[in-house]
């Protein structure tokens, strides 16, 4: 019967890391499309900062901090009230980029659902004009910028490393208006894709720490456990 067990929680783990590479490819494929530009542009010829309300979160909030951003890329569903400090309210589609110890990237596409909150640790950005926010993300995701980030910071601790945030909008990024439109639509498409995967890893991951105390109490059988498995 544990054996049965393990064979259940083992196929949501497949389909977990499947939707979790899968993920990861897409967004691999949108930053080399978007390096592949021919000209090179200040990260404020493509992208405005967002302005941001500052708020205490009150009741259900997904919250994008570093530690999600860090355990999954997927932003945490809380209770405002466990959030003990401010934090940036975001109502639109925006790229998220952490200013707090660049020497590990930390660039998130985020598109809020209901109410959410993101760490003052992250520059909030919007695409200008035509630029869509999907490409500012993954211009903020090349390695021009991520170099460009660690040759910035200021701080002399490793842990309380910080890039200024008037610095971050003269960054050059590859410019995504020199790319040709099929190009453009193929890097919009494979982000969202890739947040399609990682939402549905997360969904799977739910659904199997929930199945796991049913399961080893007895209160649902292995037959009904596999009815839960997708496909």
């Amino acid at each position: 019967e544990q054996q049965r067990i393990a064979g259940v929680l083992g196929a949501f783990d497949d389909l977990i890391d499947t939707n979790t590479l899968l993920a990861s490819r897409a967004q691999s494929l949108a930053v080399a499309l978007l390096e592949g530009a021919e000209e090179v542009t200040a990260l404020s010829e493509v992208a405005v900062p967002v302005k941001a309300t500052l708020f205490r979160p009150v009741g259900t909030v997904e919250h994008y901090s570093l530690p999600a951003f860090d355990a999954g890329g997927r932003p945490e569903t809380v209770d405002g009230g466990e959030i003990k400090s401010g934090k940036q309210r975001l109502v639109a589609p925006s790229v998220l980029v952490s200013r707090l110890n660049p020497q590990t990237p930390r660039v998130w596409m985020s598109y809020p659902a209901g109410e959410a909150a993101a760490s003052t640790e992250f520059v909030v950005l919007a695409g200008k004009d035509d630029v869509a926010v999907e490409e500012i993300w993954a211009a903020c995701s090349s390695q021009t910028f991520a170099s460009e980030m660690r040759s910035r910071v200021t701080g002399t601790t490793g842990s309380h490393q910080r890039v200024d945030k008037a610095a971050i909008p003269t960054i050059e990024v590859p410019d995504p208006r020199s790319l040709g439109t099929p190009h453009r639509r193929a890097v919009v498409s494979l982000v969202q894709e890739a947040d399609g995967s990682l939402a549905q890893a997360a969904e799977l991951a739910k659904i199997r720490d929930e199945l796991l105390p049913l399961l080893m109490s007895g209160r649902i059988t292995v037959d009904e456990a596999w009815e839960a498995v997708p496909g």
